[in-house]
């Protein structure tokens, strides 16, 4: 068959079609979606480690590099790939209830990957249980290697799982506060609109659903104090001798970049094997079975197989990992 049809609820919609072919409308290629065009699919539970290409590449995401985003990249240079020298915005969260029988704990719940505002990724019943007590590193992994050559700004922490149009709001698709209206310009892939009245989240204020927000941190003047009332400040690290293991870690200064937004905002730089560090206080809400959200703006310079986002956690057997990476090639991204 091939056709169009109502799903669910106002504003989703499904596709009769194979999804073997290029979807136009999304810019998407090699993205094993479902028919319905607001949701992806459902795999098992999200890997502890990451999946080899033969044995689980439904966990990783390939995005289309046809975004036009090239007047944010930077110095104004158009990139001749989108995915590289172009500033993104990058949102993981997991959302779970609370168990009904032991206090503290939760359900296996569904982890979401949005890139620019847009769901990229959904993995349904995961169990996530990210180990107690490691900073947040932002640019590398949890050894500090493994580092991103780019620049980051914008880093939001919560401790729930924001909801579409939450991350819509962080992207800058939709004005807060939301209505059940669609937007002036609607975006490519439609999706439903939120409800007339939000009741689970307060309306935005300085700082995005600040009851949520654990730490912010929009690297003023290329600082990485947080603006959130928190108050927890983060760290840049260098290795005392790059390209050598075991390297002893030394305190590093950031360079101020210019920001996604162009000459007036603040971004910071990370190159020469540098990193962020934001303190244990930061993941303590956000650790074990708790939901979560943590979203950033990133501009990735040189792409690199498995070079992190973020991450934090332990490594099995120790523990469980928590984080997003990049895969492969340009667009296409791994999330633990």
């Amino acid at each position: 068959l091939f056709g169009l049809r109502t799903w669910n609820v106002p504003g989703e919609f499904a596709v009769e079609a194979p999804w073997n072919v290029r979807n136009h409308w999304d810019n998407r290629i090699n993205v094993v979606l479902s028919r319905n065009v607001s949701m992806t699919p459902v795999p098992t539970s999200i890997p502890t480690s990451l999946p080899t290409e033969s044995t689980a590449p439904e966990r990783r995401r390939r995005l289309d590099a046809t975004d036009s985003d090239s007047d944010n990249a930077a110095a104004g240079a158009t990139p001749s790939d989108p995915w590289v020298e172009t500033w993104h915005h990058y949102c993981v969260t997991y959302a779970a209830e609370p168990h009904p029988k032991e206090k503290d704990r939760y359900l296996p719940g569904n982890v979401t990957l949005y890139v620019d505002g847009r769901k990229e990724g959904f993995w349904k019943n995961a169990t996530v249980n990210t180990s107690l007590g490691s900073p947040l590193y932002i640019g590398a992994d949890i050894h500090g290697s493994k580092t991103l050559d780019g620049a980051v700004d914008e880093v939001y922490v919560y401790d729930k799982a924001l909801e579409a149009w939450q991350v819509e709001v962080l992207h800058g698709i939709l004005s807060p506060p939301p209505t059940a209206a669609p937007s002036a310009v609607p975006t490519p892939v439609p999706t439903p609109p939120p409800s007339l009245s939000p009741t689970l989240t307060s309306a935005p204020t300085t700082h995005e659903y600040e009851y949520d927000l654990v730490a912010y941190y929009p690297m003023t003047h290329g600082k990485l104090d947080d603006a959130h009332t928190s108050r927890y400040h983060g760290k840049a690290w260098r290795p005392d001798q790059p390209n050598v293991p075991n390297s002893t870690m030394v305190a590093a200064e950031l360079r101020q970049t210019e920001a996604r937004d162009g000459p007036a905002g603040d971004a910071v730089a990370l190159n020469n094997s540098k990193y962020i560090e934001l303190p244990k206080n930061v993941t303590k809400p956000i650790s074990g079975d708790q939901p979560r959200s943590i979203c950033l703006w990133a501009r990735i310079d040189e792409w690199e197989n498995d070079a992190r986002i973020f991450e934090y956690g332990r490594k099995a057997p120790q523990g469980e990992l928590f984080g997003l990476r990049t895969w492969n090639v340009p667009g296409e991204f791994a999330v633990e």
